[in-house]
C-alpha cells in the first residue's frame, strides 16, 4: 500500500517509509509495526499518518490475509537505525587496542 501510494495523507507526500519489523501478539489480535522515514527525517510525521490512516490499512490487509481476525495496527517510530549509528559512532571514536598475544 506504500509503495502504491494508496495511503493518501500530505505527511507521506514525499517521504519514503520503511517497514522494518512488525511484532504481533500471540493471539494476533495486535501488531506493532515499527517503521522509518528514508533518512530519518519526518518519521514522528509519517507514524502519526500512518496511525490515522491504520483502520484503511487495516481493512485492505484483512482482505488479504485469512486470519480469524485482522490485527489492529499500531505504527511505532523505528529507533534502532538511530541506536546502530550511534553505537557505530562510539566505536569509531575508541583508540584501537593491542590485545597482544
Amino acid at each position: 500500500m506504500l509503495q502504491r501510494d494508496e495511503v493518501h495523507d500530505a505527511a507521506l507526500r514525499g517521504h519514503t517509509v520503511t517497514i522494518s519489523e512488525v511484532k504481533a501478539a500471540p493471539d494476533l489480535r495486535n501488531a506493532t509495526v515499527y517503521c522509518t522515514a528514508l533518512g530519518g527525517q519526518g518519521t514522528q510525521e509519517a507514524v502519526a499518518a500512518l496511525n490515522k490512516a491504520a483502520p484503511r490499512i487495516q481493512s485492505v490487509l484483512g482482505n488479504k490475509i485469512s486470519t480469524k481476525f485482522t490485527p489492529r495496527l499500531t505504527f511505532k517510530a523505528d529507533t534502532s537505525f538511530d541506536e546502530a549509528q550511534k553505537i557505530e559512532t562510539l566505536l569509531a571514536e575508541q583508540p584501537e587496542t593491542d590485545l597482544g598475544d
